[in-house]
């Protein structure tokens, strides 16, 4: 394809001489104008690759033939001749808007097929960066479109400077975008967080491992507190490096979260309530065993603490504790339970049958924890010798392990209607001795400690 020159030149001898050297390529076309007039006319009504001009046409000044161009043809390359000794000159007309220059001799004109062609290679270039540059301005604006869309509020930050925010970020805090930039890093933080904000900003920079979400509340501009999510990372912002941060509102969930544990609270106090209410029962219905639930219950949640369980966990432990004979007040006759000699087989039976009783009556309530299984086994053993299911070892769970030690340390140190109370002595002899055969050897120690450490049943 051949390159389109426009020559403006009055003098026939150079004309021919630019002729001569652009037709030994073969790819340039060449017309030639000889006034301002004819440039005009030939730059509206054709397209040209480049423009070649003398310096001084008719009297006409180089920097006013380069203005004239440009106004018709912005973005053609324009090579300028000059004559020898006007060097100085040309250099000045390159930073008028020409793009090059070719001294006026016969040695420099046969170079021109190669300024040409290098000047043309400088368009191609900057045309391609010129679009590479446009890219990247749609692909900056389609960006910043995007993030502006997000439904979360974004930042970027560097240290305590701001250096972008989304539009949702402006909705989340009340600020506009200026007063966003101009806040200081931890500036939109409730007062109360800060500290723990700035300090992990502080570490992150110095390259410590810090948490990359975290929660905190924001103060906005109009007095409200909200609740953040917040996430970050090391990202390149630029030439330089800088953190994005992303802000999740969570103060619904927080609102959620929080009745959820007022009305777990409310719940677990009337359940508690309930306990107390069923404990207090089968104790009147046989004074002579009046606080040994309760009793019991101290002592399995001093084990429970000894041993280290999660709270949660002892809480069931207590529960189940204070319910653990239940089967006693309504399947076994007041009789029996007073009776003040030896039971006989059948007798026995109906102690043998309270775990079950109570598991039948305590499994209809839908506990947080395993407390009818803990009633149901609290009178098996490790060897299987318990009842009513003689389960062993691994079979039984380790609430009715603490509550088994539990409830036969109290009973053999109160008084019962067969026998008078037996000393403490007695009682931690009883699961020493059966230590790993009856009794678990972990719930063994540890009430031998919590012994040692003190502990006293609390009085009725």
């Amino acid at each position: 394809m051949s390159i389109k020159v426009l020559y403006l030149e009055d003098n026939v001898w150079d004309i021919e001489l630019v002729r001569e050297a652009l037709s030994r390529g073969g790819q340039f076309e060449v017309k030639d104008v000889r006034s301002i007039e004819e440039l005009k006319e030939a730059l509206k009504s054709s397209q040209f690759d480049v423009v070649i001009t003398d310096l001084h046409v008719l009297g006409v000044e180089g920097t006013e033939i380069i203005e004239v161009i440009r106004s018709i043809a912005p973005f053609i390359p324009i090579i300028i001749l000059t004559g020898t000794g006007s060097e100085e000159l040309a250099l000045q007309y390159l930073k008028s808007g020409a793009w090059d220059y070719v001294i006026k001799s016969s040695k420099h004109i046969r170079k021109l097929p190669h300024t040409i062609s290098s000047v043309l290679d400088r368009k191609k270039l900057l045309e391609e960066y010129e679009t590479t540059e446009k890219a990247l301005r749609v692909f900056k604006e389609s960006i910043s479109s995007l993030i502006d869309a997000l439904p979360v509020g974004v930042l970027v930050y560097k240290g305590e400077h701001h250096i972008f925010v989304n539009k949702a970020l402006e909705e989340l805090t009340g600020f506009d975008r200026t007063e966003l930039l101009r806040m200081p890093g931890a500036g939109i933080v409730h007062p109360e967080d800060q500290k723990m904000v700035k300090e992990r900003i502080k570490l992150r920079e110095r390259g410590f491992k810090v948490p990359e979400s975290y929660e905190f509340r924001v103060l906005r501009k109009d007095g409200e507190v909200r609740w953040i999510e917040f996430h970050t990372r090391k990202i390149h912002w630029g030439e330089a490096e800088a953190y994005l941060g992303v802000f999740f509102d969570i103060t619904q969930r927080k609102k959620a979260e929080r009745e959820k544990e007022e009305a777990f609270s409310r719940l677990k106090s009337l359940l508690n309530e309930v306990v107390e209410a069923f404990s207090l029962a089968v104790e009147f219905r046989d004074p002579y065993t009046m606080g040994h639930q309760k009793r019991v219950s101290e002592l399995s949640v001093a084990i429970s603490n000894e041993l280290g369980l999660d709270p949660e966990k002892i809480e069931g432990i207590r529960v189940a504790s204070l319910l653990h004979d239940l089967g006693k007040a309504v399947g076994v006759p007041l009789e029996i339970l007073n009776k003040p000699s030896k039971l006989n087989d059948i007798e026995f039976s109906f102690i043998k049958a309270h775990p079950e009783i109570g598991w039948r009556i305590l499994k209809e309530v839908d506990f947080p924890w395993p407390v009818s299984e803990a009633v149901y086994q609290h009178h098996e053993r490790l060897n299987g010798s318990g009842y009513p299911r003689g389960l062993k070892g691994d079979q039984i769970i380790i609430e009715a392990r603490i509550i088994g030690v539990a409830d036969v340390v109290e009973a053999m140190t109160s008084h019962r209607p067969y026998r008078p109370p037996l000393p403490l002595e007695e009682a931690l002899k009883e699961i020493k001795e059966n230590k790993g055969i009856l009794y678990d050897p972990q719930v063994v120690d540890a009430c031998l400690r919590v012994f040692e450490k003190g502990f006293s049943f609390g009085k009725d």
